[in-house]
């Protein structure tokens, strides 16, 4: 307890940086042949690397639980962090209705920004509705709106998507227009980008491969609900996932605390040398001795039993 008391007031001194944090779900079998949902947290301190944001000291929470419970353990995770000490946070989710309650709880002066890669899902399946009707060209209708709302506003976006509802009727366009109706504050891309504020929820989604569906999802793996929260606690403790860290770490999480981790870049050891020769050795690799190592024709047949076959044998009759 001391310990993890430590961490948190080290993190709440840092207060000179811009964080992201990032919610999603992954789906897991169960044994009774039902799936159910590990909800996910990923938070990691935003650097620029190449002119871009990047997330890094990345740090994760998941369990099996309705969005109250999840989100009133995941407290922990965010004092330890000192989020709420940081220079600026930025949550980068899909939007759901739920994450942003979450977000209210922990977070709710971050700027939230819908991830990029869910908005322009919308854009493509309106698009090809609209295709396989015949009332625009798809990938030119694509590309401009995707251009409209990556360098201009939603709002261009979100009228032409209303016109097209209004004249086609086509479900994915009326599903697009919804989506990006609700979320206007959310969807102002150029002015994150500006900020250099991250607009991809990539560090929840690997997160969610990494911590979660390596460890619980496989063939003929099922899981009773009580152990999906306990194998989703020592798969964010692991090594395997841990990696080498050079930020906060919380390995005070695996003597009883919720499941949180700190990744950065995972260290893989190089590939295996494909054949023996390949590998480094104080003695040279010899092929294996034959199962007879002479010709049967010069194996004495005395103090032995005769091998069928054997062209002594064949010799002497």
């Amino acid at each position: 307890a001391a310990l993890g008391q430590s961490e948190m007031r080290a993190a709440a001194s840092i207060v000179d940086h811009l964080q992201q944090v990032s919610v999603d779900g992954a789906m897991v079998p169960l044994c009774n042949g039902e799936w159910a949902e590990v909800k996910g947290l990923a938070i990691g301190r935003v650097v620029m690397r190449g002119g871009e944001p990047k997330a890094v000291e990345l740090s994760y929470f998941a369990r099996m639980a309705d969005h109250k419970r999840f989100t009133a353990e995941a407290r922990l995770e965010f004092e330890r962090r000192g989020t709420e000490n940081a220079r600026a946070v930025v949550a980068v989710t899909d939007g759901a209705e739920w994450i942003q309650g979450f977000l209210d709880e922990h977070c709710p002066v971050a700027v939230r920004i819908i991830d990029w890669g869910h908005a322009a899902e919308y854009l493509s399946a309106a698009a090809q509705a609209l295709s396989n009707a015949g009332t625009v060209e798809g990938q030119t209708w694509l590309a401009a709106q995707r251009k409209a709302l990556w360098e201009q506003s939603p709002e261009m976006v979100v009228t032409e998507l209303k016109f097209r509802e209004a004249e086609s009727g086509l479900e994915p366009v009326r599903l697009a227009h919804q989506y990006l109706q609700r979320r206007l504050d959310h969807l102002r891309y150029a002015e994150f980008r500006a900020a250099g504020y991250p607009i991809g929820s990539g560090i929840i989604e690997s997160a969610n491969k990494v911590v979660v569906e390596q460890r619980l999802k496989g063939r003929g793996r099922r899981w009773s609900g009580a152990n999906v929260d306990q194998c989703s606690f020592f798969a964010a403790c692991s090594p395997a996932s841990a990696g080498r860290a050079t930020g906060p770490r919380s390995n005070v999480a695996c003597a009883g605390r919720p499941a949180v981790i700190a990744r950065t870049q995972r260290h893989r050891p190089p590939p295996s040398p494909k054949n023996c020769h390949d590998r480094p050795s104080r003695r040279p690799c010899v092929s294996p001795p034959p199962r007879y190592p002479y010709h049967l024709s010069t194996v004495a047949t005395a103090g032995r039993r005769p091998i069928p076959g054997d062209a002594t044998l064949r010799a002497a009759q």
